[in-house]
């Protein structure tokens, strides 16, 4: 079965919550929390193209082949949006040092392990065991 395929005839949903930490030398560490399996279908989702600083989060099999993957925007910038004095609309980003963060993916039957990296590098940061028996 392909990857694809499987995701089609998955019913289950994995919400997954971690904890991300910017290190005095720059670098991210990523924590893991917990993870909830439910049934269900997830409405489609648009790819968004991966900027620098970006997570993939990605579904591996037994073998560690990637069987789905997904980006998530740099949970350590936060962008508030507010009305100024002068009733404008303004937006801020934050550079956090550590923030909480969720993911939620159809999960595919296959699926063994779900990995976090940075968007553009090779380096894991991150890999959860998933037990779907």
């Amino acid at each position: 079965m392909n990857s694809s395929a499987g995701l089609e005839k998955s019913n289950s949903i994995i919400f997954l919550n971690y904890k991300v930490n910017k290190l005095a030398d720059g670098k991210r560490e990523v924590e893991y929390l917990d993870h909830v399996l439910r049934q269900g279908r997830l409405k489609k989702h648009f790819d968004i193209a991966g900027q620098e600083g970006d997570l993939e989060v990605a579904q591996l099999d037994k073998q560690n082949r990637v069987l789905s993957n997904m980006i998530i925007k740099n949970p350590l910038n936060k962008t508030l949006e507010f009305v100024d004095e002068s009733k404008g609309f303004q937006t801020k980003t934050l550079d956090l040092g550590e923030a909480l963060f969720s993911v939620r993916m159809q999960l595919h039957p296959d699926a063994r392990t779900i990995s976090i990296k940075h968007f553009s590098e090779d380096k894991m940061l991150i890999q959860t065991k998933i037990d779907q028996e």
